[in-house]
């Protein structure tokens, strides 16, 4: 759900591809979401072929409540880290991050 609301619109492929989840699972996922009234989907603008997921209000919501519970929990264990750790962590981070992006971009 947090991928949706800070990409919305977004397909259900565009979602597999920045999730870890399989395309063959997000279908069911999205489904089980549509149905809880947290995720909906409807026509692209761009692509009256293709569909576009968004987040409901209730879905914003509790997208909301998990980014809070997130930044709890980061903030707590970055605690826990020493300067060198989390410096550390930052770095392999950003490395992570700028990997990711050359290869969504061959995607």
């Amino acid at each position: 759900m947090t991928v949706i609301g800070r990409f919305a619109p977004i397909s259900p492929s565009e979602l597999a591809d920045r999730t870890s989840v399989r395309r063959d699972r997000i279908s069911r996922i999205l489904d089980l979401l549509v149905k809880q009234g947290f995720v909906a989907r409807h026509l692209s603008n761009r692509d009256r072929r293709r569909l576009a997921l968004t987040l409901t209000a209730k879905g914003r919501k509790v997208c909301d409540k998990l980014e809070i519970v997130a930044r709890q929990i980061e903030v707590e264990v970055s605690r826990r880290l020493t300067k060198l750790q989390r410096k550390a962590l930052s770095d392999i981070l950003s490395t992570i991050e700028a990997e990711l992006d050359i290869v969504l971009k061959k995607l």
